[in-house]
């Protein structure tokens, strides 16, 4: 791009008894505004960003990055006699919970470790850095209470903890069932799904797994009917963690939503030159994205079984279809994907489908604005309300 400037005059054509010509003009700066893709190019910069133990028996480890599989933990003091660790790591793999399964070393107050992990040196080459680190717990103070005479000694349970919506459960959403510690073990034929039509129960065919995302979650998947009722059970015992302690019993009825709750999105996309992926996302500054669909040609998209709320939509030209925003490279003069926002913020209601259109105009590159109807609406409305304030006041 380079900068030009030209002048261009004009001159007055209507000239009466005068000799003199007046010229004026005015100069012309190309080229107009540039918008320039922001993005920043992603460095290893590896190192231990934070770490706590909030229980007597879990220690958690942040990292500001992935760790690879070379990544070690062990305990300094006290010296473990048998195995004492149990590891649990975040889908991303930048945050690390260290079990510990050994009551001995979980009822010493101070924990100190050696963790040992990749970096990268001053010629972003490979190597093992080593980092000693001591986590103090202090136990708050109990409540003594006197065990009366020939009491038996509570087992100690956990409490299996569910995503159900007992009043309105989504249709579109699985069962996640979480442990709040890891499992040794669940035998899923102890969970049973019923359907409930006047009382009378029947066993729904169901099917178990755990998350991909989390070696504590177990998701149950199923095909749900609209303003049903439903039963789920859990029988005690179902599961054990990894100190051996039983799962409690879990007996929860609940009704799903009905369909006419939920309104629908149905985009048209034209003038597509390449593939790409189109995001619902929430409307707030985190902007999760909610559903996703990848396209690649124009036609029409559709975002089913909303709740009647506002939403945003990106569309992003993923070029070479990995589902994701890929980010530029200076040094091979690559761009960033473009990202290209619908303009305005959609408001879903029950029962309804919203159109939306979208032209993509790959010449024009604009700064994300987007527009809520409903609050111009409501400036208008005040600025309206100020004005008829101020006349009268006068």
């Amino acid at each position: 791009i380079v900068p030009s400037a030209r002048y261009e005059a004009e001159t007055d054509t209507i000239v009466e008894n005068n000799d003199t010509i007046v010229v004026t003009g005015h100069v012309d700066y190309s080229p107009g505004p540039q918008y320039m893709m922001m993005f920043e190019e992603e460095k290893f910069d590896q190192f231990l960003d934070s770490y706590q133990r909030p229980q007597a028996n879990r220690c958690e480890f942040f990292f500001s990055e992935s760790l690879s599989d070379s990544f070690r933990i062990n305990l300094i003091n006290p010296k473990p006699e048998k195995e004492w660790l149990f590891i649990e790591s975040n889908l991303r793999r930048d945050s690390i919970t260290a079990w510990i399964t050994d009551t001995i070393i979980s009822n010493s107050d101070s924990l100190r470790f050696e963790l040992k992990y990749q970096v990268l040196d001053s010629l972003n080459l490979l190597t093992t850095q080593t980092d000693t680190i001591e986590l103090i717990y202090e136990a708050p103070k109990a409540t003594k209470q006197r065990r009366k005479k020939n009491e038996i000694a509570v087992q100690p349970t956990i409490s299996l903890s569910h995503n159900l919506n007992t009043s309105g459960h989504d249709i579109y959403r699985n069962i996640t069932i979480e442990a709040p510690e890891p499992l040794l073990s669940f035998d899923t034929a102890m969970v049973k799904l019923y359907s409930i039509e006047d009382t009378v129960r029947t066993e729904i065919p169901i099917s178990i797994e755990r998350d991909s995302t989390s070696i504590r979650k177990y998701i149950i998947e199923h095909d749900w009917e609209p303003n049903s009722d439903y039963l789920l059970q859990v029988d005690s015992a179902a599961a054990h963690n990894i100190y051996g302690y039983p799962s409690k019993e879990i007996k929860q009825k609940f009704k799903t939503q009905k369909e006419d709750y939920y309104g629908k999105v149905i985009m048209t996309i034209s003038n597509l030159q390449e593939p790409a992926l189109v995001q619902l996302l929430s409307n707030d500054k985190e902007e999760t994205v909610l559903q996703k669909i990848q396209i690649l040609e124009d036609g029409k998209i559709e975002f089913p079984f909303l709740k009647p709320e506002k939403y945003r939509i990106r569309i992003i030209m993923d070029s070479n279809q990995n589902g994701k925003w890929d980010i530029g490279y200076l040094a091979d003069h690559l761009q960033p994907e473009r990202v290209i926002y619908y303009p305005k913020i959609i408001k879903v209601r029950s029962n309804f489908d919203h159109l939306a259109d979208i032209q993509i105009n790959y010449d024009e590159t604009k700064i994300k604005k987007l527009i809520d109807e409903d609050l111009e609406k409501e400036e208008a409305r005040k600025r309206e309300k100020e004005k008829k304030k101020s006349e009268e006041s006068e």
